[in-house]
């Protein structure tokens, strides 16, 4: 009978080894989370963009046989012609932005521009290292971001002395 017992072996792993395990497992996830999140970032930050130089573009040419913009918010007129490849509802006076703000259209006679809301820090400041080419893009009276920001997107024009102006002056 003694020989049963010492012929007897444990199996399994004991507690230490699966803590082990477990950390090891905590570690990969949480790489592969934020991983993740920077990629879902960087689709918006990328979404933006292109939708910025298409909205821009659309809105001159949806205007370009006038010559002047109508005065005021033309979200609707905006959404009615399809210039964002984005779904809006004409009768709500607002696009849905990727980071779940809002898209708003104003204008006055010579330039408009582009207002998107709900704008985090970190995205804020991506967006504003960008290069824009032929978009201004304002985020405030000192180009600084800060949280919930509001960014201005307008057609890059300059003054007579050759400086670049900001996006339509009477932005808050």
């Amino acid at each position: 009978m003694n020989d049963l017992l010492l012929k007897r072996s444990e199996s399994g792993r004991t507690m230490l080894e699966m803590l082990g395990v477990l950390g090891i497992m905590g570690i990969i996830m949480y790489g592969a989370i934020a991983g993740i999140n920077y990629g879902m970032n960087t689709y918006k930050i990328n979404q933006t963009y292109n939708e910025v130089q298409e909205a821009v573009q659309g809105i001159e040419d949806l205007y370009s046989w006038t010559r002047e913009y109508p005065s005021g918010d033309v979200t609707r007129a905006i959404c009615e012609n399809d210039v964002f490849s984005r779904s809006c509802s004409p009768t709500n006076d607002s696009i849905p932005n990727v980071f779940n703000g809002k898209i708003t259209v104003m204008a006055d006679r010579s330039k408009f521009y582009l207002k998107y809301t709900d704008i985090k820090e970190a995205e804020c400041q991506r967006l504003l290292e960008m290069e824009w080419g032929d978009v201004n893009m304002n985020v405030n009276t000192n180009d600084q971001c800060a949280s919930n920001n509001t960014i201005y997107f307008c057609p890059k024009t300059t003054d007579s002395s050759g400086v670049v102006e900001k996006c339509y002056t009477a932005a808050p």
